[in-house]
Formats: C-alpha cells, sequence, structure tokens
C-alpha cells in the first residue's frame, strides 16, 4: 500500500476543496480548515488582540463580536481571554453577512434615531471582526468603517487588508514566519511518511 502524499492548501477555497481527497493536506491562511488538519494562519489569538487594543485604548470595556457558528472555536476562546482582562464581549450571532450587517445596525442606528441631535457615546468600546473572518465581506466591513467614523468606535481586524481599508489595528504573524512554519510542517510529514514506507518495506530473506 503506497504511502499517502502530502497536499498544500493556501486559501479557504483550496482547503474546501481538497476535502476528502486521499492525501495528508496541509493548510495555510484559511480561518476554517477541517478538523483533524493541520496547517497554519497568520491570524493571532484573540488574548494577543484584545491585549493590543488595551494598549492603544486602555479604557475599553465593552466588545462587540459578529460571529455565525463557524467562529464558535475563536467566540470560545474571545469568551476566556475577555474574562482574564477584564472585558464584557457583546455577542452578535449572525449566520450570513446580511444578517451581520442587521445585528450590527441594531445595535447603533436605534441610538442615532434617538438622540435627537444630542452627541451620545458608542454603545461599545470596540468591533472585533477576527471571530469569524468569512463572514466579512466587502459590505460588512464597509459597514462597521462607517461606524468607526460616525461613533469614533475604533475596529479591531482579523487581517492587516482590513487594515489598509481604514480598520485601527489587527495583530497577525508575518507571511514569512507562517511560511517558514508551513514547510517545517510540511517536512516533518515527509520525513515520518519515508519512515512509514522503509518500515513497511518486506525485508529480504536470504537465499540458501
Amino acid at each position: 500500500q503506497s504511502a499517502r502524499g502530502v497536499l498544500v492548501a493556501v486559501g479557504q477555497p483550496a482547503v474546501e476543496l481538497l476535502v476528502g481527497v486521499r492525501a495528508h493536506v496541509v493548510y495555510a491562511l484559511a480561518p476554517d480548515p477541517p478538523l483533524g488538519n493541520i496547517g497554519v494562519n497568520n491570524t493571532a489569538m484573540p488574548y494577543q488582540v484584545f491585549r493590543a487594543l488595551l494598549q492603544v485604548r486602555p479604557k475599553a470595556k465593552r466588545i462587540a463580536v459578529v460571529s455565525s457558528e463557524r467562529g464558535a472555536h475563536r467566540l470560545t476562546l474571545a469568551r476566556q481571554a475577555a474574562r482574564s482582562l477584564g472585558i464584557e464581549l457583546i455577542e452578535l450571532p449572525a449566520p450570513d453577512s446580511a444578517a451581520a450587517i442587521r445585528a450590527l445596525r441594531a445595535l447603533f442606528v436605534p441610538l442615532a434615531e434617538e438622540s435627537d441631535g444630542v452627541a451620545i457615546p458608542s454603545p461599545v468600546d470596540a468591533l472585533w471582526l477576527g471571530a469569524d473572518p468569512q463572514l466579512i465581506d466587502m459590505q460588512v466591513l464597509q459597514f462597521v468603517l462607517q461606524m468607526q467614523i460616525q461613533w469614533q468606535v475604533p475596529v479591531v481586524a482579523s487581517t492587516r487588508q482590513q487594515v489598509h481599508f481604514g480598520a485601527l489595528l489587527a495583530v497577525d504573524w508575518p507571511l514569512e514566519a507562517v511560511g517558514r512554519h508551513l514547510a517545517w510542517q510540511v517536512n516533518q510529514i515527509e520525513r515520518a511518511t519515508s519512515l512509514e514506507r522503509v518500515s513497511s518495506t518486506p525485508a529480504s530473506l536470504p537465499g540458501r
């Protein structure tokens, strides 16, 4: 029986395309890889993200986060990080990007309509986009950036590309570091596969 090969899937579409293939799939830059796969992402853990936010906004205590069921694991880590840092997470469940905009609108717009022109503070101290990166399409990003301007509420992005569009900050690893770790993982699998191939080769019996 031949050993399985190694395939590298870069990005979520590539990972989804390779689901079920008979190979060792190593992912990179995919926010929602299948359970059991190994790989590397460039996003930082929620604790690191919240610590970075507190360095620039020390008084941030209420952070809104939109997420679908896809982000359940990251949301669990975010709750743990928030508790340890004295932060309250305002969770806005949304199955898709349209629902995410509706949830954010329900959080901000009623206050604006009831203000009668009087300046009132933002209902939250920051918006975090990292719990469910696939939920944040361009429409959601544009809406939260509008809220950032209108309410002076910082947007904590999941990627540095979103910072280029106008978000306040993102915490991630350089792509060079991601590439090095990805190469190390592939080498480890290939080394283990080679050993497996050698151990499965029957030894030759000496002739008589």
